[in-house]
């Protein structure tokens, strides 16, 4: 059992709250601060049997240091940790209230609209400037804080790249990695006009920049203002397309949902399929959809609140430890089991080797564990 000392765990695993094809989401409390987290649970079998399942957890590692060597953004999910045992991996981060997409089953009001719309903007930005492409955002990736702010998550299909930022106009990928729905259609490609799905195995998109993070904001902010979908099959982006090739794309929007001149104008600049023209965050804080009430636009608002020296993110400036019960039977003790080599039945043990970090600027910060964290290399 860890020491009274600042080490995080053990954990006692209090429920599983989501399931995926490749990781389950449990809420865990850490008995040595009596704080409840989040963790995303990956079977290490999985991963020695889909290449994909590994290089997700690669990059979302590799996202997610990149991040704690970078300028705090208020609208980027941090990860505290990862640990291992034997069998599984556990990525270890602060728990959420919900995700967009169960707020958007619920109703999106007008403020919140402008405010998520402004944040989701402000945390792509920050991405961006760290070198990274989510290019997977949809609203289940969008995670709501108690305070009812966003968090971008899930950086498992990120693109990080080894200079400090991403340039607009520039490529750097042509994987197929995206959402059916959400995909800009430098993404989808010649697959658009086909009959057939939205990726076939082994494709390869053209070449692609960040500006497929912006085209699935406006699909995101679609689907806050409308409650469904803007381009549920691939039928309707190609109509939206033509339209759009036609200048009539802003009526093609009109036409599939109320909505006022000011928010046409954003939704429309973001959905510009020609990407010389599609909107990032330049040209968003100058529009006038993002003014409130008063007059004071959404993200000068946002950046006066996050310079509150009321805002703390991560963890408590002292956290207090205590010593964990021992004989629960639903109690991980991660710190140590990491410390052991992994069983022959998780796969590479090179790779499982390596596989542990804790972030500087996270809930553990403090702690001078020896031995049993390494940095993924």
């Amino acid at each position: 059992m860890p020491s009274s000392e600042s080490a995080p765990g053990p954990f006692h695993m209090l429920e599983c709250m989501q399931s995926g094809g490749f990781a389950t989401a449990w809420a865990a409390r850490d008995l040595s601060t009596s704080r409840v987290l989040c963790f995303k649970v990956t079977s290490k079998k999985i991963v020695s049997e889909y290449k994909a399942s590994r290089l997700a957890l690669e990059r979302e590692l590799e996202a997610y240091q990149r991040l704690a060597a970078c300028i705090e953004t208020s609208y980027v999910m941090q990860l505290h940790a990862v640990f291992q045992d034997p069998t599984r991996v556990y990525f270890a981060m602060d728990l959420m209230e919900g995700d967009l997409w169960e707020a958007t089953a619920k109703g999106v009001s007008a403020v919140q609209l402008r405010r998520w719309t402004a944040q989701i903007a402000l945390g792509l930005d920050a991405l961006h400037n760290m070198g990274i492409m989510h290019r997977d955002l949809k609203p289940e990736n969008i995670l709501l804080s108690r305070s009812g702010d966003v968090r971008i998550a899930d950086l498992g299909a990120a693109y990080v790249h080894d200079a400090s930022r991403l340039t607009r106009g520039q490529s750097y990928a042509r994987d197929a990695v995206f959402t059916p729905g959400y995909a800009a259609p430098e993404l989808v490609g010649s697959a658009l006009r086909d009959d057939g799905a939205w990726i076939a195995p082994g494709m390869r998109c053209p070449r692609y920049g960040l500006e497929v993070d912006w085209w699935a904001l406006g699909c995101i902010m679609y689907m806050m203002m409308a409650g469904s979908m803007l381009f549920a099959e691939k039928t309707d982006l190609l109509e939206y397309v033509e339209r759009y090739k036609a200048h009539r794309g802003r009526a093609w929007l009109r036409s599939r949902c109320s909505m006022s001149e000011n928010e046409v104008r954003v939704l429309y600049g973001l959905l510009h399929v020609s990407i010389s023209r599609r909107f990032a965050f330049e040209e968003l804080e100058r529009e006038p959809f993002f003014e409130n009430e008063e007059g004071v636009d959404e993200f000068t608002y946002l950046e006066h609140r996050a310079r509150s020296p009321l805002k703390g993110l991560y963890r408590p400036e002292k956290p207090k430890y205590r010593m964990a019960p021992s004989g629960s039977t639903v109690t991980l003790d991660l710190v140590s089991s990491t410390d052991g080599a992994p069983s022959e039945e998780s796969g590479d043990w090179n790779f499982w080797r390596w596989f542990a970090w804790h972030n500087p600027q996270g809930l553990w910060a403090d702690w001078k564990g020896k031995r049993r964290w390494w940095a993924l290399h």
